[in-house]
């Protein structure tokens, strides 16, 4: 018999007789690694009411995690009336991904996907090019042909410098283009030099590095001073990360100011729609300077956080040898598992490997 043929286990079970709490478990082979049924019926029914959901991965690059998560967003469009759907990625490129999907066919998906991200990071450069995404992003552009209400695609991060001399170029003189170019130059070196976990402090220590922040800050400056008057909402959000990518280069501490310009940016494209926000868990939590802590003063009870984590030892199923077992669980107030996250709804994904996504 082929190992890889499971029977598929099913429970769905109260942790409390007076609580919301509940709990479904499913066996899986590492060709069906998607939740069940029962489990995508459990989010539906749990997320009705919400405005943002968000849908956060513990690890990028996952394929068990994207399966996932697309499965998820397919269901939400088609039940929960979901018609936008946000990325952690740069906002310039996803504006091209938007006119894609609504029908756009002079764009190459094949070009936006590795521009989502940019960084020197294999994982992150390539966090969203892959078969799992582009499926998915088919997807939304074969449903808009087919429905009225279409689905837009929108980024709220800001990582492609370049992207952001052809949106604030037009609208500076001559002097001040020139001091751009020489801005876009110096952070896209910086990014595709320097922007992983092993060199990234490298920009903060070595002197000549440092001296090129400051100088390229210096420039950033005079075109805030410049542009921070306009009325052009678009032009006002590459701005504000222009400036935010500036503070960082020179302050290893400004990093805590990401989260705010890709709020502004969230708010800015969310407008009266319902949407998903695909990101990283940690952006999506409460605390500190996390996005989620906007999310949840603006949007109160219509933001619902949901986490797609690898093991949780809190969570009663065991990891086996040679499946996948998934994990949903939809916490009471008493939050019985990662009491520390604001997750309402936890995905566990129990195996000896979580399969890697693979690149495009």
């Amino acid at each position: 018999m082929n190992r890889y043929i499971f029977i598929t286990v099913v429970y769905i079970t109260s942790f409390t007789a007076y609580c919301k709490a509940q709990y479904s478990y499913i066996k899986r082979d590492y060709k069906n690694d998607t939740l069940s049924k029962e489990q995508v019926d459990l989010v539906i029914e749990n997320t009705k009411q919400q405005t943002i959901i968000g849908l956060g991965e513990a690890e990028h690059l996952k394929g068990t995690f994207y399966r996932i998560k697309s499965q998820l967003v397919r269901e939400l469009i088609l039940k929960n009336n979901i018609d936008l759907l946000i990325f952690e990625a740069d906002l310039n490129t996803c504006a091209q991904l938007d006119k894609y999907v609504k029908g756009d066919n002079s764009i190459q998906l094949k070009d936006l996907l590795p521009q989502m991200n940019a960084t020197n990071n294999y994982i992150l450069q390539n966090i969203l090019n892959t078969p799992e995404i582009a499926a998915l992003i088919n997807w939304i552009k074969d449903h808009n042909t087919t429905h009225q209400k279409k689905v837009a695609v929108a980024g709220i991060d800001f990582q492609m410098p370049a992207n952001f001399g052809k949106i604030l170029n037009n609208h500076l003189p001559p002097e001040l283009q020139a001091a751009l170019t020489d801005v876009i130059n110096t952070y896209s070196k910086f990014y595709h030099g320097y922007m992983d976990y092993k060199n990234i402090f490298r920009l903060f220590t070595v002197d000549s590095l440092k001296e090129q922040a400051v100088a390229a800050a210096d420039k950033v400056q005079q075109i805030n001073n410049y542009l921070r008057t306009s009325e052009d909402k678009w032009l006002q959000a590459n701005l504000a990360a222009l400036v935010c990518m500036s503070k960082f280069f020179i302050n290893p501490n400004g990093f805590t100011l990401r989260d705010a310009i890709m709020y502004n940016n969230l708010c800015l494209q969310v407008n009266a729609r319902k949407a998903i926000v695909w990101a990283a868990t940690q952006h999506l939590q409460e605390t500190s300077f996390w996005m989620g802590s906007y999310i949840r003063k603006k949007w109160g009870q219509q933001f619902c956080n949901i986490g797609v984590y690898s093991t949780i030892d809190c969570l009663p199923a065991p990891v086996t040898n040679d499946s996948i077992g998934l994990e949903l669980f939809i916490k009471d107030k008493e939050k019985n598992c990662l009491e520390n996250n604001n997750e309402s709804i936890i995905i566990s994904v129990k195996a000896k490997e979580i399969p890697a996504a693979t690149v495009l």
